[in-house]
């Protein structure tokens, strides 16, 4: 449909000049990064608001926690009673009214990664080889946010799939708990039983910031809710991008499928800067041809070809590339380079650190802390980590499942982590007997514990462990409960073994709104917001993996470690791994996770790497080697390249030279504003 009204706004766009009046009821904006989505996005709230609707009828949907803290910033002060959040907060704020609780059955209680695993361990029951096991789980997640429940004879049609859906509800019901890929199913399946509750929440004007980046689920919720007006904005460059798991692009043409009178604004991509390379990335084709395994696979000539397309790209602005010796030299170099700026005047806020994994993350936030350079650190599996085999190994899994049991000594799923840590297999098979025992009597897992220890119930073989873990978690409860604050974290950490508090839970008590009076359950509250990305610091920079960086935006971005086996895969290097097809989906994954690390920056925009590694240390991390040598020291090292994408992205960007010699092998990356 025509763009029927005119903005006299100024955004970064601009296509996003001409825009629809406020009280358009659907409307579906498209941009690519920094086009200027979340600007248009912000203004349109004003707007309503400037219309007369009140701000408690306006809901802000955000791709993150992150996102949203950062969108309710820009909104400021004057429009604080807008609600902004994410997708799945507030789902589960619909699944927490007393409707909700009829229809699920269960408390909206998210498993965390660490909890998670304990259900892994009690699924293997099923007698499912693992792989086939973690297949078939992949598939409901994915099935789950698409509704595919919604025909169950077409979703389940393997009897051993049944077997395998029935075991995982049965767990789930006994840790009363729900897993992450239900929360936005469950929100549906609530409010088409109850319609009323759209009308209880209060919403009338809703705006979606990265609606592609939300599951089918959560974009079909928004149009139940039958709002006066729903606004989505999205960037339908890629098929992969985003915080959800489960993203679905396909919900942009759905979108107008669903709202056949929308209208549509397109926003101009940026000209120049990082946000320009971040768009030329996303669009440009060549780039699939260009990556190393292709060339290898398709052969010289036709990369020449690419080559010489590559070559009429214009130079990028903001973009520089730095190769170091080594890791040690690559993260001390980004420390350095953070910590300049900071001293230079940059506001700390204003800068964002990307790496390839937990090893780098930890890397970076050590030499950043050791230059005393205040953090953000973006890394929620911290809070709940740790294998649950290993009493040392999961100190903070058992400390966020402690405070757990703090808050309510009545948690099934705390006493199921409690007591399934130091085994091996987590003590499934007595959990068993301890889950049948609790349906039959209608009681919680910690009820069931209960009365084994006290004898009333009968024996489940092999219980004894188990109630020794129980006894410990009961006396635990009964010694630290009335505590508070910091006394409370350090009488825990004490209890577990640990010679001081965690790290990433000695913020918890400045996090916590009642500060030394918090008790665990206000302690756990910020635990919680803290593994799911949704605590801010003022004044600190921001450190996150590259798989959390959706919506992450900062004037000044690094993105470390960018190296052949991390990005792209190891895999897509390994012929026996992986053949040409799965070769360019990898290739196809790996640009969709650069153009999101370089959408990031809205002014410099930083690549780094290094030459040389420890052999262990690549094969370790599945790092790509090319040369190994033995050192003067008696170790071997090898040869590391940067992402041949980066090479050939700087190429198309007109910022490096093409690698001299062979195409294939054996080259050394250019160096760019080393």
């Amino acid at each position: 449909m025509a763009i029927d009204s005119t903005c006299s706004r100024s955004c970064a766009s601009e296509a996003a000049c001409a825009v629809p009046a406020a009280d358009t009821a659907r409307v579906l904006v498209r941009g690519v990064a920094n086009s200027g989505k979340t600007s248009l996005a912000c203004a349109h709230v004003r707007d309503l608001l400037e219309a007369g609707v009140p701000a408690g009828e306006i809901l802000v949907v955000a791709p993150t926690s992150t996102a949203a803290r950062d969108m309710a910033g820009e909104l400021g002060e004057s429009v604080q009673d807008v609600r902004v959040c994410t997708a799945r907060d507030f789902e589960l704020a619909l699944l927490v009214m007393p409707e909700a609780r009829a229809v699920i059955g269960r408390r909206p209680h998210v498993l965390c990664d660490f909890e998670e695993s304990f259900l892994l361990e009690d699924m293997r029951a099923t007698g499912v080889p693992a792989r086939r096991l973690k297949g078939m789980l992949g598939f409901f997640r994915k099935s789950l946010t698409e509704l595919a429940d919604d025909d169950m004879a077409s979703f389940i049609i393997d009897p051993r799939e049944q077997a395998v859906l029935d075991a995982l509800y049965r767990h789930l019901g006994a840790y009363d708990a729900i897993l992450d890929c239900e929360v936005s199913n469950l929100a549906v399946r609530c409010l088409r039983a109850h319609p009323e509750m759209a009308d209880a929440c209060g919403v009338r004007h809703i705006v979606v910031d990265d609606y592609h980046c939300l599951n089918r689920a959560s974009q079909i919720l928004f149009d139940l809710l039958k709002p006066a007006t729903l606004w989505a904005f999205a960037d339908e460059t890629l098929e992969r991008q985003g915080a959800d798991p489960f993203p679905y692009p396909a919900g942009i043409a759905e979108f107008g499928q669903r709202n056949p009178d929308f209208v549509a604004v397109e926003l101009a991509a940026p000209a120049t800067g990082a946000a320009a390379a971040a768009s030329q990335l996303a669009s440009s084709g060549y780039l699939g041809a260009l990556s190393l395994g292709l060339v290898e696979s398709r052969g010289k000539v036709e990369a020449e070809q690419a080559y010489d397309v590559a070559a009429a790209a214009q130079p990028v602005e903001g973009v520089s590339q730095r190769v170091y010796a080594g890791p040690d030299e690559e993260v001390a170099g980004v420390a350095s380079w953070v910590a300049g700026l900071v001293e230079e005047g940059a506001d700390p806020a204003d800068i964002c650190v990307l790496a390839p994994n937990r090893a780098w993350f930890g890397r970076v936030c050590r030499a950043l802390r050791e230059k005393g350079v205040a953090l953000e650190e973006h890394d929620g599996r911290r809070v709940a980590g740790g294998s649950f085999r290993d009493l040392d190994a999961c100190r903070t899994g058992r400390m966020y499942t402690a405070l757990a049991l703090l808050a309510d000594p009545n948690d099934s799923l705390a006493w199921r982590c409690w007591c399934g840590c130091g085994d091996y297999l987590a003590r499934s098979n007595i959990f068993t007997g301890i889950e049948e025992l609790a349906r039959q009597r209608g009681i919680g897992l910690g009820e069931a514990l209960g009365l084994l220890d006290e004898g009333i119930a009968s024996e489940v073989p092999g219980q004894e462990s188990t109630l020794v873990a129980y006894r410990q978690g009961r006396a635990m409860i009964g010694e630290l409960g009335a505590l508070h604050g910091s006394e409370l974290l350090a009488r825990l950490a004490e209890g577990l073994g640990m010679e001081t508090v965690p790290s990433v839970y000695a913020g918890l008590v400045a996090d916590a709104a009642a500060g030394e009076d918090a008790g665990a359950a206000e302690l756990l509250a910020c635990a919680r917001a803290l593994a799911q990305g949704g605590v801010s610091k003022s004044g600190a920079v921001r450190v996150a993996m590259y798989d959390q960086a959706s919506a992450l935006k900062a004037t000044h971005v690094v993105v470390c470690g960018l190296m052949n086996g991390w990005m792209p895969d190891h895999a897509y290097f390994d012929l026996a791994e992986a053949d040409f097809d799965a070769r360019a989906a990898l290739d196809a994954q790996a640009r969709a996770d650069m153009y999101r690390l370089a959408s990031c920056a809205t002014g410099d925009l930083v690549f780094t790497g290094f030459a040389r590694c420890d052999l262990e240390l690549a094969e370790r991390t599945h790092l790509k080697g090319y040369k190994v040598a033995m050192g003067a020291d008696g170790k071997r090292t090898t040869t590391v390249r940067p992402s041949d994408l980066l090479t050939y992205a700087l190429h198309a960007w007109g910022l490096a030279p093409l690698p001299s010699g062979s195409l294939l092998k054996d080259f050394t990356p250019a160096r760019v504003n080393a």
